[in-house]
């Protein structure tokens, strides 16, 4: 039978541990209280803003599996924490509970708030965790507590709980309202303890189980925010784990595709089973779901992806990925190029057929979406919500959503997850916000997840885009390989700015930095860290022979890949008077120009130097070579770098009068053919320069 506890301030606790900048915290004292305008708009947040964030999950109902559970404690009461009291509301059914709390903390640093939480009777103490969403800063908070009554007396509950961005424990009695004199103090402490270091290992065994009792094998057990403690469960779901450091509070995270991450804790070194249940959330796809928008947006829209994750969201905010679908080049090239190649029957595909990976929302619907009419949150590109709504992928010759993405989109009115993000794949088997309901998915570490949209093969059986199997190729030859994360996605990016940020523990929860992965997706730095390119110039007679070497290193595709009108250019110059003899040069499509020289470079017009282009090279059906993938009937060559495969480019320069003393070697890595870039005049927000300098060379004749 279900029971309602109203109790007041554990979330004061649970909240305002963080909040004090000393270590050991007096009894009842409290840091100065914000300013009255500063508390009118949290007021105001308060007011306008808690109804957002839904109630607390009712209870599943009772999970045994050998616990001892308390009955339900018939009677309701109020419970008052020091000076700030706010009621606490407790559903109990069986051994489990779950609870909502919410209010405005007048501290300087407080602020309107709402807390959820669930957790299970054993042994006579509630162990919860509790999810904090700060409604005026968009701010998210984790932590845990033990709850008990005080030696049986029901007046007074007795608490120990900590944060999830904090080793320390505090504690303290919350006082029955109506019972006791004096009844606004309460005892309130952090216990001073710092990590004990063994001599020999202490060991924490437990079990990992679904909610239905099945024992999880193969389910990721470790110690929170350290990925080399991770372990896997046997067949009968046991896991066991070992360290020699022993905080105050030792958290341990289960994960297992399929549920929801969970999070344990033992708290004062009490080294105890513990046995994980974890929470449903089975593969599903539900076209109901409505993504969230990745914008700020703190006053309306409080669940927006940047408003907590600042960090990663400007990362993002920049990246190619974001401007996927309104990048005003993309656009052009859609509307002067491929839009009249398919009406003239020169292209392979449909209108939809570009929208399936750069507004791939748009496309979900099986509707032929066109590229410059996509509005709503599709027009935001490859955006958080569908990005981390993504399962895995399948056929990978098939772009986005027409067949390689397969989403795994959660149902809208399920009421386990506060909230409208329900769930978010991941790679992270530690996290587990409940306002997110995070879902361990190995997928997302492998490089198999990119090809969802790095990899097409046209009708016509041409390779459009072959990232994805130009890195299974190189991965095949490496005794241990990278994923394109490790170089497009790197660790060691901070989120904590600031004394504040570092204290709520804002974004990820202070994780170390390698686990926070970079969104900004970055290439270009890339190509010129990787393309090594190295040359010499030597005199022979009245000629100048010059070598140039080019190799890519720590890359794991060709370079350049991707889109067919990217290609490399180098161009080789000597200085003075001379006359190339031998040798390849640049072709006429790199911007021929009757110009000077010096004023073709000015205008990056290369066409007839010495040189080089590396392109993969399509042709239509006419015969017109370098044309875009959806005109292409057949692949002329592809000279483009291979990994760690050294080219060599061999010229020589006749000259007269005095010998050159130098020669200027310079490799350019341009997105589209100068000569027929439908785009050239195209400006804008997520506008690049087309070209950008990969490397150069001042070499000396010797």
């Amino acid at each position: 039978m279900k029971r309602v506890l109203l109790l007041v301030p554990v979330a004061v606790l649970l909240i305002m541990a963080m909040l004090f900048s000393k270590e050991e915290l007096p009894v009842g004292k409290y840091r100065k209280k914000a300013k009255p305008e500063v508390l009118s708009r949290w007021l105001k947040d308060y007011e306008t803003k808690r109804a957002l964030v839904p109630p607390a999950p009712a209870p599943a109902g009772p999970v045994g599996h050998g616990e001892k559970e308390q009955a339900s404690a018939d009677f309701t009461g109020r419970f008052r924490f020091g000076n700030y009291n706010y009621d606490l509301v407790f559903e109990q059914d069986g051994n489990e509970v779950t609870f909502r709390s919410d209010g405005v903390d007048e501290q300087d640093i407080g602020g309107a708030w709402v807390t959820v939480g669930t957790g299970r009777v054993v042994d006579g103490r509630l162990r919860a965790r509790w999810w904090c969403f700060d409604v005026s800063r968009n701010f998210a908070n984790n932590g845990g507590a033990e709850i008990w009554f005080h030696k049986g007396d029901k007046n007074r509950i007795y608490v120990q709980y900590y944060h999830d961005a904090d080793e320390k424990i505090e504690e303290g009695y919350g006082v029955r309202v109506g019972t006791y004199v004096g009844e606004g103090q309460h005892y309130r402490v952090r216990i001073k303890q710092d990590a004990v270091r063994n001599e020999k290992p202490v060991t924490i065994k437990g079990t990992v189980r679904g909610r239905d009792g099945r024992r999880l094998a193969d389910a990721v057990v470790m110690f929170r925010h350290q990925e080399g403690s991770a372990t896997r469960t046997d067949r009968q779901g046991r896991f066991v784990l070992r360290t020699r450091r022993v905080p105050a509070v030792v958290m341990i995270s289960a994960a297992a595709p399929g549920y929801r991450n969970g999070v344990e804790a033992i708290l004062m070194q009490k080294m105890r089973t513990i046995d994980f249940i974890l929470e449903p959330s089975p593969y599903s796809d539900d076209a109901r779901y409505k993504f969230i928008n990745p914008h700020r947006n703190t006053r309306k829209e409080i669940w927006n992806c940047g408003n907590c994750h600042r960090n990663s969201y400007e990362e993002w905010r920049d990246s190619r990925h974001a401007y996927a679908a309104s990048n005003p080049v993309t656009k052009a090239v859609y509307e002067r190029d491929f839009l009249p190649a398919l009406a003239a029957g020169k292209a392979e595909g449909d209108p939809g057929l570009c929208a399936a990976c750069h507004a791939p929302e748009a496309a979900l619907d099986g509707q032929q979406a066109r590229l410059n009419a996509i509005t709503g949150t599709a027009a935001f590109g490859n955006h958080c919500d569908f990005c981390h709504k993504v399962h895995h992928t399948e056929d990978f010759e098939r772009p986005g959503v027409r067949g390689s993405l397969q989403l795994g989109r959660p149902n809208p009115d399920d009421k386990s997850v506060p909230g409208p993000i329900k769930r978010i794949n991941g790679p992270l088997a530690d996290s587990d916000y409940l306002f997110m309901g995070p879902v361990h998915n190995p997928y997302f570490a492998t490089s198999a997840l990119c090809a969802g949209c790095h990899q097409y093969t046209t009708p016509s059986g041409l390779p459009a885009l072959a990232t994805y199997r130009e890195w299974a190729d190189w991965a095949a030859t490496q005794e241990e390989h990278q994923s394109c994360q490790t170089c497009h996605m790197p660790t060691g990016t901070s989120m904590e700015r600031s004394k504040l940020a570092r204290r709520i523990a804002v974004n990820a929860l202070r994780r170390p930095k390698a686990q926070i992965h970079d969104h900004s997706f970055e290439g270009r730095s890339l190509i010129r860290a990787s393309v090594v390119v190295k040359g010499l110039a030597q005199r022979e007679g009245d000629t100048i022979a010059v070598r140039t070497t080019l190799r890519p290193r720590r890359v794991g595709h060709k370079v350049p890949t991707g889109s067919s009108d990217k290609h490399l250019l180098l161009v080789v110059i000597p200085e003075g008077e001379t006359e190339r003899v031998e040798g390849p040069t640049v072709p006429d499509h790199a911007g021929y120009s009757e110009k000077e020289w010096k004023e073709r470079r000015v205008d990056r017009d290369f066409a007839g130097f010495a040189g080089r282009e590396f392109a993969q090279v399509f042709a239509d059906a006419d015969g017109r070579t370098h044309v875009p993938f959806w005109r292409a009937k057949t692949l002329v060559e592809d000279t483009r770098l291979v990994p760690d495969q050294l080219v060599t480019v061999e010229h020589r320069f006749r000259f007269s009068g005095a010998a050159p003393k130098r020669v200027r070697v310079e490799l350019w890595h341009r997105a589209r053919y100068k000569t027929h870039d439908v785009a050239a005049d195209v400006t804008g927000k997520g506008v690049r320069d087309p070209d950008f300098l990969v490397a150069e060379l001042d070499l000396v004749v010797k």
